[in-house]
């Protein structure tokens, strides 16, 4: 599809052969859901830290505003097919096992559980490195 060769600042996602919009399309994600996947797909190649911030961000959103619930196209799909997209996906882009799971729960707009994921996740990729004391008495 053209319009998935052309992307306006940097190319994190053209380097991805599935992008996040088109899974995203794909599953029925609603606004909410895609920013997350988007977020997840992309936070190694261009924001790190900040992009699973904006993830967890997107999640407590989804948690207060409480969007509507699945789209028909995934509820006309059996879970195992659910499955094997989100995993396809993952696997097509590299994303980690500990990625996959957090979509396999986006998936079902089990907010909260995401934020959990997704905090877990984000300490083990960017762990806080402990400040010495530059001031001992």
């Amino acid at each position: 599809m053209e319009s998935l060769e052309t992307q306006v600042g940097g190319d994190h996602y053209k380097k991805m052969p599935y992008q996040p919009v088109q899974f995203s399309s794909d599953m029925g994600f609603n606004f909410i859901q895609g920013c997350i996947v988007k977020y997840l797909a992309r936070h190694k190649f261009k924001n790190g830290k900040q992009d699973l911030e904006k993830a967890i961000h997107f999640a407590t959103l989804g948690e207060s505003l409480k969007p509507a619930s699945l789209s028909t196209s995934l509820q006309e799909h059996a879970p195992e097919v659910v499955l094997e997209n989100v995993m396809m996906f993952c696997i097509l882009n590299n994303l980690d096992d500990e990625v996959s799971n957090i979509i396999s729960v986006l998936v079902h707009q089990r907010w909260l559980d995401v934020v959990i994921l997704t905090r877990k996740y984000l300490e083990n990729q960017y762990p806080e490195i402990p400040q010495e004391n530059a001031h001992e008495s």
